[in-house]
């Protein structure tokens, strides 16, 4: 039997100190929701949280313990775990026959592993009370074979699968994922490479937006993938 649905509804985004993680918690607690931000910038506290804010706590997705410190915190808090949102990621850009199997296994950590094991333990949170989203944030290269992008690719198709797989092994608990393939957004990382115009790259806050959208649809619907791109789609 599933207990008692607490008062106050809370949503986490891994990878949330800035660009496209922050942008969501911004508009996120307009709905009004509690948002937890995470980053391996911010320290470890204890902290009582602040509803409807905009709150941060310590977390490094490529350490499966400070995983799971943060989850056995988390269910600590008198908050309703609604929403996970893996957005924490890293990527090498070279070609595929320089990449060494210490890079290829640092994307994969990162962007695979930590977000396994981040919905792994948000799962089996969502589905004491009354279920969750889980969102996954992928890429555009996932889809085609775009040189310079063989680790990150690969990671983001398999966070893809990973996704479909929870979204049909929550079905009975009302726990769904999306996963959804991001083209080009502008922000802080395109500063230095100039051959990229920022018009012709999606803007923050439409990605944003969707995502809050997606994230606060009833757990009755499921939208198991969707692309977000600008017009051209690829740059």
């Amino acid at each position: 039997m599933k207990s008692i649905m607490k008062k106050n509804k809370l949503i986490v985004i891994t990878g949330g100190a800035k660009g496209i993680g922050l942008a969501i918690a911004q508009k996120l607690i307009a709905v009004p929701v509690t948002v937890i931000i995470t980053s391996r910038q911010f320290d470890f506290t204890p902290q009582t949280l602040k509803i409807n804010a905009v709150n941060q706590q310590f977390l490094d997705v490529n350490i499966p313990q400070t995983i799971q410190n943060f989850f056995t915190w988390l269910e600590q808090q008198d908050f309703e775990l609604i929403g996970l949102i893996n957005n924490a990621g890293i990527g090498i850009f070279k070609p595929f026959t320089d990449i060494s199997l210490d890079e290829w296994n640092s994307v994969i950590t990162t962007n695979l592993s930590g977000a396994f094991y981040c919905s792994q333990l948000a799962f089996k949170i969502m589905a004491k009370f009354n279920g969750g989203r889980i969102l996954n944030i992928g890429s555009i290269v996932e889809l085609a074979g775009i040189k310079h992008n063989a680790a990150y690719a690969a990671s983001k198709a398999g966070l893809k699968a990973l996704s479909l797989v929870i979204s049909d092994e929550g079905k009975n608990s009302n726990i769904s994922s999306t996963h959804i393939a991001l083209g080009a957004v502008y922000t802080d990382i395109w500063l230095e490479r100039n051959q990229f115009k920022q018009e012709e790259m999606l803007n923050i806050e439409d990605v944003a937006n969707t995502i809050c959208y997606l994230v606060n649809l009833s757990p009755s619907v499921r939208v198991d993938y969707i692309e977000i791109t600008p017009p051209k789609k690829i740059l």
